[in-house]
C-alpha cells in the first residue's frame, strides 16, 4: 500500500515526541526523500571499525554471521530516507535485525530518526533555551566538528525556506 512520505513523518514524529518539521527537514537534507539513499563512510569504517574483532563491535551482533566483514561494513553505510548509520543504529538504537538493509523501510526508518533526535534532545536536556538544544541536536545528528556545524546551517535553511515542503507528497 502506498502512502504519503508526510503521513509517515507524522507518524513518527508523534511515536518519537519529535518536532515533525525538524524530521521533515532531517529527511529532506538526508535523502530529499528518497527511500534507497545510502552512502558509504570509508574513513569511518577505516578509522573506527575495521580494526575491531567481533567481541569489540558494540551493540548487537547477529549470532549468525555467515561474513563478519560484510556486517563491518555495514555499519559504515547510512541507509535510507535519515541516513542511519549502520554503527548508530547497532550501539545508540540497539538495531536488533539481522541485516542493517532493513533501515531501508521508510516507516522503520523514519521511526530511527525519530528516536535518534530524541535521545540526543535528551542528551543535551541541560542546555535550558529550547532554541540552542536545538541547534545542538542537529549538529551532533551529523557528528561533530565543522562538517556538523555546516551541516546544521543547511538543516536551518531547509527549514526556513519551507522546501522540505516538497517531499511531503512523495508516495512510498
Amino acid at each position: 500500500m502506498k502512502v504519503r512520505l508526510g503521513e509517515l513523518i507524522d507518524s513518527a514524529a508523534r511515536s518519537t515526541g519529535v518536532d515533525y518539521t525538524l524530521l521533515a527537514c532531517i529527511v529532506y537534507k538526508e535523502s530529499e526523500g528518497n527511500i534507497w539513499a545510502h552512502r558509504y563512510e570509508p574513513a569511518f569504517y577505516n578509522d573506527r571499525i575495521e580494526p575491531l574483532s567481533r567481541e569489540m563491535l558494540s551493540g548487537y551482533v547477529p549470532p549468525h554471521l555467515p561474513n563478519l566483514a560484510t556486517e563491518k561494513r555495514n555499519r559504515a553505510f547510512s541507509f535510507g530516507l535519515c541516513q542511519i548509520l549502520g554503527e548508530t543504529a547497532r550501539s545508540k538504537l540497539h538495531f536488533n535485525h539481522d541485516n542493517l538493509s532493513e533501515l531501508f523501510d521508510p516507516e522503520l526508518n523514519l521511526l530511527m530518526g525519530g528516536t535518534l533526535l530524541a535521545l540526543l534532545d535528551a542528551d543535551y536536556k541541560w542546555i535550558p533555551d529550547p532554541k540552542e538544544r536545538e541547534k545542538a541536536v542537529v549538529k551532533r545528528y551529523n557528528g561533530k566538528g565543522e562538517a556538523a556545524r555546516v551541516y546544521q546551517e543547511g538543516v536551518f535553511r531547509i527549514r526556513d525556506s519551507e522546501i522540505w515542503q516538497t517531499i511531503l507528497d512523495i508516495t512510498v
